[in-house]
């Protein structure tokens, strides 16, 4: 069957994620070849089932009401130590502004995307920008799992910065610069492929639990029927600071 003049779609539902839109996608119109569909990782299930499972909210915290002011003093009280416990030990990293992974020839600038009113993530049009996930939590957080992700290729521009995460191995190092001019370095544990109905968003867009970098781009066989790739790629990477 005659192969199209590929349209890149890397379709993320979030209809397990609490307070979004139910659906996240990415489109892009391409020229390239399909891509493989291999699948290396540091450990079995690096990325579907090494991820740690969380929310992501925290959920919110409900309390009785007091019974008197001075349970109402002791509840206040309570309440401000919890908060302060809660507050991260450093300042929240600033907005990511470059990925590089130097053993892929991969550079790109990094601009923050969101919901649009369609449901869909907001995918810069251009394949050497990535997008970072601005409602989840930016590369430096010390929890949760902060997600680039751009189009593998275009019709117009040809091949994408983040086509090269179909190489991605185990080892390689990841940078993100941030708009700060400070620098995080990860080590990218494992590369995986999956379906896109199959997606773990739980997992990709989680707010706690340990660490981690996650880079999402399409792959897999191409589906005339539908317009896109069948698959997402995803690489994950773990901090080394």
């Amino acid at each position: 069957m005659r192969r199209p003049l590929l349209v890149a779609l890397l379709a993320l539902s979030l209809s397990a994620l609490v307070g979004l839109p139910t659906a996240l996608t990415l489109t892009q119109a391409s020229t390239t070849a399909d891509v493989g569909t291999t699948q290396v990782s540091a450990a079995d299930g690096a990325l579907a089932d090494g991820a740690s499972a969380g929310t992501t909210r925290p959920p919110a915290r409900v309390t009785d009401p007091p019974e008197d002011p001075a349970d109402a003093d002791d509840a206040a009280d309570a309440d401000e130590a919890a908060d302060a416990d809660d507050e991260p030990d450093e300042p929240t990293p600033a907005s990511p502004a470059e990925v590089r992974v130097d053993a892929l020839d991969l550079h790109a600038t990094v601009d923050p995307v969101g919901i649009r009113d369609d449901g869909a993530m907001g995918i810069p049009d251009d394949v050497d920008v990535a997008g970072w996930f601005a409602p989840g939590v930016a590369p430096g957080h010390d929890s949760g799992s902060a997600v680039l992700a751009a189009h593998v290729d275009s019709r117009e521009q040809g091949l994408g910065q983040f086509a090269a995460l179909h190489e991605a191995q185990p080892g390689q190092e990841v940078e993100v610069t941030d708009a700060d001019g400070q620098t995080w370095r990860y080590e990218i544990t494992g590369r995986t492929q999956q379906p896109k109905a199959s997606l773990d968003t739980d997992a990709v867009f989680r707010h706690r639990g340990d660490h981690v970098l996650t880079l999402i781009t399409c792959g897999g066989a191409w589906d005339d029927s539908q317009g896109r790739y069948a698959d997402n790629v995803l690489v994950e990477a773990t901090p080394t600071w």
